[in-house]
């Protein structure tokens, strides 16, 4: 049965992808996602279209980049947002490219994420504008000054809190972050993609 709904899925993918080497770029609307479950609905019952479906990552996904380099000391502000989250959230992928000021006083750290005081926030904005919650997501390494890539994926509530506290119409925001002085947080790149579900 397994094998089934794998070959399936990728049969989804090939018939409603015109290039499925490139189906990483491609994100079906929520009226794609709708229309392929109606046409498999004809012929297979609605537990095996949503399984299929699921295993092919049939999601929309709402996505932002930001790539400039930017320099934050204690001027913490929203470095890239994402557009209103369009359904269930079924998976959020965060890359940040980013470096401290490459020392510190405390060489018993370096290299460690011990005692790093440059981080990044995630933060849910509502669509009035309100908070949704903040939470740490990601610290560079302490006294290290080679740009380093965090990557970040939850793909369940229960992987952070910021997964369980999305809801539709919210936002995603990346805040770079550096406390206490001598501290910089230097970052040039940033993206959020969020999958979901209709």
């Amino acid at each position: 049965m397994a094998g089934l709904i794998a070959a399936l899925s990728s049969a989804v993918v090939s018939l409603f992808i015109s290039d499925p080497q490139s189906s990483g770029n491609y994100s079906p609307s929520r009226d794609d996602i709708l229309q392929v479950r109606t046409v498999l609905l004809h012929h297979l019952p609605i537990e095996l279209v949503d399984a299929i479906l699921h295993l092919a990552e049939y999601y929309s996904c709402v996505r932002a980049e930001q790539d400039a380099e930017m320099v934050f000391k204690s001027n913490s502000y929203c470095y890239v947002q994402t557009p209103p989250v369009s359904g269930l959230v079924k998976r959020v992928e965060i890359v940040i490219e980013s470096h401290d000021q490459g020392w510190s006083s405390y060489p018993e750290n370096w290299g460690s994420y011990d005692n790093s005081w440059t981080w990044f926030r995630g933060v849910i904005r509502r669509q009035d504008g309100s908070s949704g919650g903040t939470w740490d997501i990601a610290r560079n390494i302490h006294a290290h000054q080679k740009w380093q890539i965090h990557t970040i994926v939850w793909e369940k509530p229960e992987d952070h809190p910021l997964m369980r506290e999305l809801r539709m119409g919210d936002m995603i925001e990346i805040w770079p972050e550096a406390r206490y002085p001598g501290w910089v947080n230097y970052v040039r790149h940033a993206s959020v993609k969020i999958f979901c579900w209709i």
